[in-house]
């Protein structure tokens, strides 16, 4: 492996204020096998999987969904897209679906 590049990315964190947007930059580097090609980015650790959000502001996402708010509300709540919301909700309903599976 090799370094091939590296790269910088904005996630949204949870604001301080309603309707606020804070984020937090990453840099990270890219790698290259010698032998295949293949290439690999590092991984940002408080990163949602999926998303450009933290852990810190899908936990508040999910709390939100289980309060049974609706997306719209979400969204217009923390200024995040709906769709962001969507890929959240869809990866805790393929957990939770997951682990009934492992029940049955």
């Amino acid at each position: 492996m090799y370094s091939y590049g590296a790269f910088s990315v904005l996630i949204k964190d949870f604001p301080d204020l309603p309707k606020q947007k804070k984020y937090i930059g990453f840099s990270g580097h890219r790698f290259r096998c010698t032998s295949c090609g293949e290439t690999i980015t590092e991984d940002i650790p408080c990163q949602c999987p999926f998303t450009r959000v933290t852990w810190d502001m899908a936990l508040w996402i999910i709390h939100l969904l289980k309060c049974h708010t609706s997306i719209s509300a979400i969204s217009a709540m923390l200024s995040v897209h709906w769709s962001t919301i969507q890929k959240i909700q869809k990866h805790i309903m393929d957990k939770a679906l997951a682990a009934f599976e492992t029940c049955a």
